[in-house]
Formats: C-alpha cells, sequence, structure tokens
C-alpha cells in the first residue's frame, strides 16, 4: 500500500521586494485505494500543492514522505516515471504523436505486449468517452475538451499506483466530466490506486472519500468519509 504524507510543508517564493507564502505549514495524508479531494478557489494554493506532491519542486519547509522516505532522499524523476501520473491543465500531449501514440507511451513503459496495445487502447478511450475512430488523429485537431480526455486516457494506461490530476475536468460539459470522474473513483475503489484531484467544484468535492479544503495557501477543513460516518474537520 502506498502512502504519502505531508508533514509541516510550507513553500515561499521571493523577489527584490517581497517574500510570498504560497503554502503555509500544511499536513495531509493520502493513500491507496482512497479518491481524495483538494478543493479551493484559485490562489488558494492547492496547484502549489500538487505540485510539490508530484516531485516538481521541493517544500521550502516541512517535507513529504512516500511509505516514510522523504522527497528530499529520493530520485524524483524516478518517482515521476514509476510511481505517479500526472494530468495536467495544459494536457501535455506530445503533438508530433496520434492519440494512439500517445496513450500507447506509458504502455510500452509498463512493459505490456505490443499485441494487447490495441484492444487495450480501444477499452480505455471508450470509458473516456472518446471513439475508436480518434485514435489516428493528431493533438492539433481535437477540441480542448477532447485533448484533456486524451490526457486522462494515458493516465489511465500508465497503471502508475498514484494519479494527480489538476482541475482534469475543467474543460468538459457536465456529461463527460461527470463519466471522468465516475472513472476516477473507479480507479481507486477497484484498481487500489491512490487518486488526488484538485478541483474549485464543490459537486466534485462532495464525491470525495477524504476531503481538503484550502484557503490562502493553509488546509482550513478535512472531511473523511472513509471513517464510519463522515466526519469533518474544523483546522485553524
Amino acid at each position: 500500500m502506498n502512502k504519502l504524507r505531508i508533514e509541516n510543508v510550507s513553500y515561499r517564493y521571493s523577489n527584490h521586494y517581497q517574500t510570498t507564502y504560497a503554502l503555509r505549514e500544511v499536513n495531509a495524508q493520502f493513500q491507496s485505494g482512497q479518491f481524495c479531494v483538494i478543493e479551493g478557489k484559485s490562489g488558494s494554493g492547492k496547484t502549489t500543492m500538487l505540485s510539490l506532491l508530484a516531485g516538481l519542486d521541493l517544500p521550502t519547509e516541512g517535507n513529504i514522505y512516500l511509505d516514510g522516505k522523504s522527497y528530499r532522499e529520493l530520485d524524483r524523476d524516478k518517482l515521476r516515471r514509476k510511481q505517479l501520473s500526472i494530468i495536467f491543465q495544459n494536457y501535455n500531449l506530445f503533438p508530433m504523436l496520434t492519440v494512439q501514440e500517445n496513450i500507447a507511451y506509458p504502455l510500452g513503459l509498463t512493459g505490456r505486449k505490443k499485441g494487447n496495445w490495441k484492444e487495450r487502447i480501444n477499452e480505455i478511450l471508450e470509458s473516456v468517452g472518446l471513439s475508436e475512430s480518434m485514435q489516428k488523429k493528431f493533438p492539433g485537431m481535437l477540441s480542448g475538451g477532447e485533448q484533456q480526455r486524451v490526457a486522462i486516457a494515458r493516465t489511465i494506461a500508465s497503471e502508475a499506483p498514484m494519479i494527480l490530476a489538476d482541475e482534469p475536468t475543467g474543460n468538459l460539459d457536465t456529461s463527460n466530466s461527470g463519466r471522468i470522474v465516475e472513472k476516477l473513483k473507479k480507479l481507486s475503489h477497484e484498481d487500489g490506486r491512490c487518486v488526488i484531484l484538485v478541483t474549485h467544484d464543490p459537486d466534485i468535492a462532495r464525491q470525495a472519500d477524504v476531503l481538503y479544503r484550502m484557503s490562502d495557501g493553509r488546509i482550513v477543513e478535512k472531511q473523511n468519509a472513509m471513517d464510519s460516518g463522515k466526519t469533518t474537520d474544523k483546522i485553524v
């Protein structure tokens, strides 16, 4: 079981005139089999928190631990290759690769035999509401919502034990948004993955097993539906 722990994490950046804290003394915990949501308005610190969880930067203060090992001691490039899959707001697709090739890329990293790829890609495309006919198209031929779903499909294909998703439904209509959230919940509950989703949408937040609400760089509330009965902790 993978367990991710944030302990007394602060993150600040400075220029010639001032120092700004994006995160202040944040504590949180995530583990396999949970659909976790970090909710907050723009500027609340939620995307910074996700970036640190992804190992794209290190905290200014405090530590992040994966199964008891500090990110400061881990090979973070290897961490992202083997343990994490990230759904970016800007899709981050390879523009010169087709939809099929974009989704197949992580399948190659998992060691899955090529003979099984096409069937697997079709299954994944269907699960995110895209047709088989999309496979030969390039990202530039797709709408923003379609590119978002391809990015999500690629993450599903990766089989990484932890998924970090930055506003993954931001460019989707209500129907496809619901489909994607249900798929991510299924990946956590049935496949045992740890899914950490950042959003400003309260409807998505209400579906979380574990919910952290953020404001001004701090976690101000935690809700846990994994306990017997939903519990809420206000954090001062």
